[in-house]
């Protein structure tokens, strides 16, 4: 099978099977022959991934130690992160080690951090094992962990020095974990392609080498563009702003949603917001809407949302500026608005979508 090699001038991005993982090997071998080689993942990954990899015979990796945390959200924590830390000292990590982030977005996220503030910067490679961590979370240099009212909200801008996307893990997955995937996916195609709603209603997407490596480019692609996110990587946000909220209300409830569940909420939530400031039409809302609530049966978590913590969650949104809140809203389909601050009153209007259910 042919390998993909996104556009992309800073680091390699290689989309494919497993050959993708011998590409791992040499890559490793090439640039880290001698240096320590730690693997970090979670209990799943320990368990369902990690021995794709060693079936494969990695001669880089043979000797890797590797380092465990719990799955899910609760080890985006500074807690975790601390642990992490000083396992590495523990095992004697140094500058020129190397950290492989083997996992979906927790993991990608996490141990981004961690190499990026261990001793001041270590080199990392991502090797996503879910279909939103090869689509979101494993490109585009962010990375952190979450603070105790909020997502995201402790992390650098810190880019890997490669990333490894294999289909082979996707076989690992649930399904609900693949629909979280295409959530994202979702929402680079909106943000992207003005023929979206057309390619939305000819079936949902066919989950392949070549639709990853699509839906990756358009993030790479607005990444190079802005790396620090001053401009159009804003453009990425779409759907985060409610989303975010909407993750972390379930999160407080302890009824934790994935990532690409609570972005599609956003999408419908912020998608009423741009009809309210007259930037997407209310056919093409409601299109999207009816789209994602058939396969995904969004509507069933609008009966839990309670509007006023709504409103409270979204203040603690990291792209907030002062008192005002920022979103990023298409309109029309395939064009995306940045930095769009309603008053409060255009934002609860939109929220009024809550109380039907």
């Amino acid at each position: 099978m042919v390998v993909n090699r996104l556009i992309n001038d800073n680091y390699d991005v290689l989309v494919g099977d497993e050959d993708v993982l011998r590409e791992l090997d040499s890559f490793l071998l090439s640039n880290y022959k001698g240096a320590s080689v730690f693997i970090l993942c979670d209990t799943n990954t320990l368990s369902e991934c990690l021995p794709k990899l060693d079936w494969m015979e990695l001669e880089s990796i043979k000797d890797a130690e590797v380092l465990e945390v719990e799955p899910g959200e609760g080890s985006k924590s500074i807690e975790v992160y601390h642990q992490v830390l000083e396992t590495l000292l523990a095992l004697g990590a140094d500058r020129s080690s190397i950290l492989v982030n083997l996992g979906g977005g927790v993991i990608s996220d996490l141990g981004g951090f961690v190499a990026s503030t261990f001793k001041r910067g270590i080199d990392f490679v991502n090797v996503p094992t879910s279909l939103l961590a090869m689509v979101d979370a494993s490109v585009g240099g962010k990375t952190g962990i979450n603070s105790i009212e909020a997502k995201n909200q402790i992390g650098t801008f810190c880019e890997p020095k490669a990333v490894f996307i294999s289909t082979v893990f996707l076989e690992t997955l649930p399904e609900p974990e693949l629909k979280s995937g295409i959530g994202e996916m979702v929402k680079h195609l909106l943000i992207s392609d003005e023929n979206a709603l057309q390619k939305l209603d000819e079936g949902l997407f066919e989950v392949s080498s070549d639709s990853i490596a699509t839906t990756a480019q358009v993030k790479l692609d607005l990444v190079t563009e802005d790396f620090t996110e001053q401009g159009v990587r804003k453009a990425l946000n779409y759907g985060h702003t409610f989303g975010h909220a909407a993750e972390s209300y379930f999160q407080e409830k302890e009824k934790s949603i994935p990532h690409g569940i609570a972005v599609l909420i956003g999408i419908v939530l912020e998608n009423n917001l741009a009809v309210e400031l007259k930037l997407l039409s209310k056919e093409d809302s409601q299109s999207i809407f009816s789209w994602i609530n058939s396969n995904f049966e969004i509507e069933k978590y609008f009966t839990d949302l309670e509007v006023e913590k709504v409103l409270e969650l979204i203040k603690f949104d990291k792209k907030n500026r002062g008192d005002s809140v920022s979103f990023s809203l298409i309109g029309p389909i395939g064009k995306c608005n940045i930095d769009v601050q309603p008053t409060l009153n255009q934002i609860e209007a939109s929220l009024s979508f809550i109380t039907v259910y």
